[in-house]
């Protein structure tokens, strides 16, 4: 079952940019971010210490974005996605169970997730509920870390584009791209069968951000 489930939730990726593939030692050591990759079996196909490689370092002890380039395309593409979810427009990917478009209570429930601080909001709440499949959970579950990693998450490193720093912090987004590998590959399988369009919507949002590092660090 756990099998089948990863192989759904791989559903939400598409062909992998030349820039994911190049590998190489990472030079990452803070955030145990290595791992079998978001959706928990392989980012596009990659690694995830590649993605890691591509996207992150470390400077001055902390973890930051690799250039402050791939900083600003990264805060661009999440304003862009936040609009789009407050709209209902994303679009469910190629392959996805459902070829209907995602709700948009699901949608707007996402972006004020993302672009509000805090998880005892009324989203953040609903999104918990959402990816606990209908279970009761406990404090500290899977749910909860996903959603902790994931909440304001758009609002960290406003004003810092156009970059005027050597660096632009990276912790929270490499954070919450290792909640979400560790949420795939380790929540009980209720939140995953079926997977809820509120996982989707997040699975489909940060390949979106990771598209868009991996093209400006080959541009």
């Amino acid at each position: 079952m756990r099998i089948a489930l990863l192989a759904a939730a791989a559903a939400l990726l598409a062909a992998v940019p030349a820039a994911a593939q190049r590998g190489g030692r990472s030079d990452m050591t803070g955030p145990g971010l290595a791992g079998s990759g978001v959706a928990g079996v392989g980012y596009h196909g990659a690694a995830f210490r590649d993605i890691e490689n591509a996207l992150f370092r470390r400077a001055e002890g902390r973890v930051v974005f690799r250039s402050p380039a791939i900083a600003c395309r990264v805060m661009a593409r999440a304003a862009a996605e936040a609009v789009e979810l407050r709209d209902g427009g994303l679009r469910p990917p190629r392959g996805w169970q459902n070829a209907a478009p995602f709700q948009r209570q699901a949608q707007a429930d996402v972006a004020a997730l993302l672009t509000e601080e805090g998880t005892a909001t009324p989203a953040a709440r609903r999104v918990v509920a959402a990816l606990r499949g209908g279970m009761p959970g406990e404090p500290g579950d899977e749910p909860e870390q996903l959603v902790a990693a994931l909440a304001g998450l758009f609002r960290d490193g406003e004003g810092a584009c156009p970059a005027r720093d050597r660096w632009v912090a990276g912790e929270r987004w490499a954070a919450a791209l290792q909640a979400y590998e560790y949420f795939v590959r380790e929540a009980p399988d209720a939140s995953l069968d079926p997977i809820s369009p509120e996982l989707a919507i997040i699975g489909v949002v940060l390949r979106d951000l990771v598209d868009a590092a991996l093209a400006q660090a080959q541009a």
